[in-house]
């Protein structure tokens, strides 16, 4: 079984699995920066959908699949410092046989 990080620090920034505790964060952020993320509907076609709560709680909790199975792993972006949430960014489409997999994110609009 892969040893996945559950957490990635450097120095200014802590990528950390989603938990369901999150849903409200994501929903916030996702809310905000809406216009945003409906510009690459090709890249997040979840974005064109209106936003719930429920949504982004289910996201956060489905996020905690066993990873060998996942096709994708998100890690939510946050200051280190402060806790404050900046973005989501992540490995999708993972292909665990070949190794293979595509690198996406998208940042609050307000830190972007």
């Amino acid at each position: 079984m892969l040893q996945i990080a559950t957490k990635i620090t450097s120095d200014r920034l802590l990528l950390r699995l989603p938990e369901p505790r999150d849903g409200q964060t994501v929903f916030e952020a996702v809310s905000q920066s809406l216009d945003a993320l409906r510009e690459f509907p090709a890249s997040l076609p979840w974005s064109v959908v209106t936003p719930t709560l429920e949504a982004s709680t289910i996201f956060c909790t489905l996020s905690k699949t066993p990873l060998n199975e996942s096709v994708d792993l998100p890690y939510l972006v946050f200051l280190r410092d402060s806790d404050t949430f900046v973005g989501c960014c992540g490995l999708h489409r993972i292909n665990w046989m070949y190794k293979r997999f595509e690198i996406g994110f998208w940042v609050k609009t307000s830190w972007s």
